[in-house]
């Protein structure tokens, strides 16, 4: 499954099923978002190469229109000046410089979609990060609510007979936060360990 088709699922999974299920929904999106800053990366390149190759393509064919429009000029010249062979020579090198700025003009246009569709392509991407990050904000406010719920929770007394197993297949509360006190402090250890290898980077 690709990088995209990956968040897509994440986000289209519910903050209770993400906090509910076995995997840790945190370290999930939070790689799917890692994932997602180098797929932006990349796309910001292009779009950048793909524009400035637009603008080149442009400016060339501007400057074929200006080169065709002097040498026409030179022609009219030289005809004026009884000069019908100089005439004739300009206004094929006149001719040739058209043509030439009739290429550069549909390259420019076609290199000028191409930049109009990366970004579009962009801006897409981060919406999708946009999006991811609010999920990993409210998957992260769900586990503390949780995290406090079972703080609050009264202690069993001595004696005190335990619930009863549930039924196979489904878990119980008590189940469900213990395994949000284990990824809580699994998360906790990731977060710190990337926050000392970005500082052993600098």
């Amino acid at each position: 499954m690709g990088v995209l088709d990956g968040l897509r699922d994440l986000l289209g999974r519910s903050v209770a099923d993400l906090v509910g299920s076995h995997e840790d929904p945190d370290a999930l999106l939070a790689q799917a978002l890692t994932e997602m800053e180098r797929e932006l990366t990349a796309a910001r390149l292009q779009a950048d190469a793909a524009t400035r190759e637009a603008t080149h393509a442009r400016e060339l064919h501007e400057l074929r229109r200006e080169e065709a429009r002097v040498l026409g000029q030179r022609a009219d010249e030289a005809e004026a000046d009884g000069l019908p062979e100089e005439a004739a020579r300009q206004r094929t090198a006149r001719d040739k410089a058209l043509h030439h700025a009739g290429v550069l003009e549909a390259e420019a246009g076609r290199s000028e979609t191409t930049a109009a569709q990366v970004r579009e392509a962009v801006g897409a991407l981060e919406r999708l990060a946009a999006e991811a990050t609010a999920r990993q904000r409210e998957v992260r406010e769900r586990l503390a609510e949780l995290r406090r719920a079972r703080a609050d929770r009264p202690r069993p007394q001595v004696g005190e007979r335990p619930p009863p197993p549930s039924p196979p297949g489904e878990r119980t509360r008590e189940a469900v936060e213990r395994d949000f006190d284990h990824l809580e402090a699994r998360s906790a250890v990731e977060d710190r360990l990337a926050e000392l290898k970005k500082r052993a980077g600098k």
